[in-house]
């Protein structure tokens, strides 16, 4: 697990949302112990079940507090093809619906059904581009609100050797026509699972 020190840890109110109840609350109790901030809440969540996202969304903005800071560091690399329960491909449902480097962006096949031989590594290095375009889209949409975006191969994580070797730094790039291609698509299978109000 990653964890990010800053002075919102220290000072603000942190909200992690953790897919895994038990690393999440380890990762709680290491940031009240650091810190001294007792203001940290943990919330499970699957980020590959866009409904649960929507819960979560609805009750968090339902609860009144304000959303300043985003640090989007949800990921998997699944690899082999696999399907949510939701007929979503697992590394773009987590990586880049429920929440966005090595490689230009392919907003043709966002759910990879068209890769000859699936490949866990191009499906997660395409997800990490995805999330990289997203949040600065969002920062633009919110600019109230910091929003951030992490990638193991640019953090220090303790798996951090093994990532490098397989997904190197890269220079990246994509067009504003594939960047709002994206946050189209995106929007589109969102909007199929989205409660009705």
């Amino acid at each position: 697990m990653t964890y990010v020190w800053g002075a919102h840890c220290v000072g603000g109110t942190v909200h992690l949302v953790c897919r895994n109840q038990e690393r999440g609350e380890a990762a709680k109790t290491e940031i009240t112990e650091t810190t001294g901030n007792q203001n940290v809440f943990m919330h499970q969540l699957d980020t590959s079940r866009p409904a649960e996202v929507y819960s979560f969304v609805k009750r968090f903005e339902s609860s009144g507090q304000s959303l300043d800071v985003l640090i989007n560091n949800a990921g998997c690399m699944v690899n082999t093809r696999e399907l949510t329960e939701e007929g979503l491909e697992k590394n773009f449902a987590t990586n880049t619906l429920g929440g966005m480097l090595t490689q230009s962006l392919n907003t043709d096949d966002l759910q990879f059904e068209r890769m000859r031989k699936f490949d866990g590594t191009v499906a997660y290095a395409q997800n990490k581009r995805q999330q990289i375009v997203m949040c600065e889209q969002y920062a633009k949409q919110f600019p109230n609100v910091h929003f951030s975006t992490m990638h193991p191969g640019w953090a220090d994580t303790p798996d951090r050797k093994a990532v490098s070797t397989h997904l190197p730094l890269a220079f990246t790039k994509s067009t504003i026509q594939q960047d709002t291609k994206l946050i189209d698509s995106v929007e589109e299978i969102a909007a199929k699972f989205k409660p009705a109000e």
